[in-house]
C-alpha cells in the first residue's frame, strides 16, 4: 500500500501487512510530521452476468452449409516430406526453456535457492544530519529496521539513493548487512555513516532496502 504525508505530499510504498487491522501511528521521514494510518480495506466489486448467445442446432449448421466436393489433384494424396529440425536448435531450445524456468523459480521463490526476501521489513524512525564545511557536504541516515512479519527474516541491504527536484538520480549508497537475522516484532538500528554528497543540486533521498536480487529487480524513482 502507499502511504502519504497530508503535510509534505512524500509517498512511501510500504507492505499491506505493516499496518495492522486497528491502524497506527507513522512517521514522515521528511518532515517528521505523524498522523495515524488507518488499514486499508479492498473493495471488491462483482462483474456483471453477461449472457451468451444462442447455440444453433447442429441440423441448422449442417443446413448453412453449401460445398461442393472437388477431386483432389494428380499427386496431392502423396506424403508429405517435412523438413526435420536440427539437433543443435533442438538443444539450444531445451537448454532456453531450463534457465527460463530455473530465472523464474528464483524470482517467484528465492528461498528454495537459500535466498531468503525481505518481505515485512520496514523503515521506523528515520533521522537525517546534515554537517558542511568549506570544501565537504556529508549526510548521516539513521534509524530503525522493523520486522513487521510473524517470522524471523534476515536483514535486508540497504539502498540510498539521491535525487535532484526532477526525481533523477545523481548519487547512490548500497550497504550490505552481515546476515543478522531479526525476530518477528523486533527492531533493530542501522546508520548509514557520512555520506558524501557531491551535487548541490540534491533535492531529497530515498531509502529502500532488500536482497541483492530485489533491488535490482526493483525500479528505481
Amino acid at each position: 500500500m502507499i502511504l502519504q504525508c497530508k503535510n509534505c505530499n512524500a509517498r512511501y510504498l510500504v507492505p499491506d501487512n505493516a499496518i495492522r487491522a486497528e491502524g497506527r501511528t507513522v512517521r514522515c521521514a521528511r518532515c517528521q510530521h505523524e498522523w495515524f494510518q488507518q488499514h486499508a480495506e479492498i473493495e471488491i466489486v462483482e462483474s456483471p452476468e453477461i449472457a451468451s448467445p444462442p447455440i444453433p442446432d447442429l441440423d441448422t449448421i449442417i443446413g448453412s452449409i453449401n460445398a461442393t466436393a472437388k477431386p483432389l489433384p494428380e499427386g496431392s494424396n502423396l506424403p508429405v516430406k517435412r523438413a526435420r529440425t536440427p539437433a543443435g536448435l533442438k538443444a539450444m531450445v531445451a537448454i532456453c526453456a531450463i534457465l527460463i524456468i530455473a530465472l523464474s523459480l528464483f524470482i517467484v521463490k528465492p528461498r528454495m535457492f537459500g535466498i531468503i526476501p525481505s518481505k515485512g521489513m520496514v523503515f521506523s524512525d528515520i533521522q537525517i544530519q546534515k554537517r558542511s564545511s568549506d570544501t565537504t557536504n556529508t549526510v548521516e541516515i539513521s534509524g530503525n529496521i522493523f520486522n513487521t512479519a510473524t517470522t524471523e527474516s534476515k536483514v535486508p541491504n540497504i539502498r540510498v539513493i539521491l535525487l535532484d527536484s526532477m526525481n533523477n538520480p545523481l548519487q547512490s549508497w548500497e550497504f550490505k548487512t552481515n546476515g543478522e537475522i531479526l525476530k518477528a516484532g523486533a527492531t533493530m538500528p542501522f546508520t548509514t555513516g557520512d555520506l558524501n554528497v557531491k551535487f548541490t543540486l540534491a533535492k531529497r533521498f530515498v531509502i529502500d532496502m532488500g536482497t541483492p536480487i530485489e533491488l535490482a529487480l526493483r525500479r528505481k524513482p
